[in-house]
């Protein structure tokens, strides 16, 4: 178990290495057309590194557990839809989730008015990780907190599947667990066949020290939207990477394409609860939007998670 000064800089640094992933991600994100686009919002006024919409719905949700201490998903569902912001990356499908709830539609309506069974997508699980942080001695809570979070954008079964996976890994790293046993006990979790087979795949390479290259790792793994074709991905990358450099990190999940910017947030915040902030390297904080701001979450999340844990025990 880390120290309790340990465990305070791997919140840190999990939730600025999600913050980070994905603004080093967001440039190399999607085709031509969405790589152009991006470069007019890719730096702040002041020419700071600007995030996507994964770091601020994981700072809608930061927020959101310190006002709350659980998950009210009324309350939750407001704040998201009220940070809305085009210019921020959103998908098609959650754009049109928070804008109806905005206008007052309920999500439990409006989580559906797109897809019948809810969004396959991955928005539910780069967010995890902020869960994962109050909730990783408490497999149980964990995961029903995670699926209350991921329910309100992303109600199918899959995407809150995925969500759960990346959450227990990031409770895992914050908890020092090796890096096999970690993939080992994904690939248990995983209760649909499609997100146990990647599991296994990423177990053999990891216990094999396998040098797959990005493309194969796209091509056997995925890097697409869905949670099936990212999560098991980010697991496997940040578990991959946890002994080497945050900045080996980034290089090489850029090279795998796809959602490049929530594959680096998810990669990266499994990465920081792995090393924690103090091996994030300082010139990439500086150059972070809100860097401080994101940093003083952590430090209010790590208050937070001990208070809920004196009341839970």
């Amino acid at each position: 178990m880390p120290s309790q000064a340990e465990l305070k800089d791997k919140f840190i640094g999990t939730f600025i290495g999600l913050a980070l992933g994905d603004a080093l991600g967001a440039p190399y994100e999607g085709g031509f057309i969405e790589r152009f686009l991006w470069k007019f919002f890719s730096k702040t006024p002041t020419g700071k590194m600007r995030w996507t919409d994964d770091t601020q719905m994981s700072i809608d949700l930061a927020e959101s557990i310190l006002k709350k201490n659980n998950i009210d998903q009324n309350y939750l569902a407001l704040k998201f839809a009220s940070s809305y912001k085009w210019s921020r990356g959103y998908g098609p499908a959650a754009s049109k989730v928070l804008k109806s709830i905005k206008k007052g539609v309920n999500w439990k309506v409006a989580n559906r008015q797109t897809y019948k069974e809810g969004s396959l997508g991955n928005g539910g699980a780069m967010r995890s990780t902020i869960l994962a942080l109050i909730y990783s001695q408490n497999s149980a809570l964990l995961t029903k907190e995670i699926t209350k979070a991921t329910q309100i954008t992303h109600a199918h079964p899959l995407a809150i599947e995925g969500a759960v996976l990346v959450g227990k890994a990031v409770s895992l790293a914050l908890n020092n667990i090796d890096a096999l046993e970690v993939i080992k006990i994904v690939v248990q979790n995983s209760k649909t066949e499609i997100f146990k087979k990647k599991a296994e795949v990423s177990l053999e390479w990891l216990k094999d020290k396998l040098d797959i290259s990005p493309k194969d790792v796209s091509k056997n793994l995925g890097n697409g939207i869905k949670a099936t074709d990212s999560c098991i991905t980010a697991i496997y990358l940040g578990l991959r990477f946890r002994s080497k450099s945050f900045n080996e990190l980034i290089k090489f999940t850029r090279k795998c394409g796809g959602d490049v910017d929530t594959l680096c947030s998810m990669s990266g915040a499994i990465w920081g609860a792995f090393n924690g902030f103090k091996n994030i390297p300082k010139e990439l904080f500086d150059d972070l939007e809100d860097g401080s701001r994101i940093k003083s979450l952590a430090c209010n999340l790590y208050e937070t998670k001990i208070q809920i844990s004196e009341k839970i025990n």
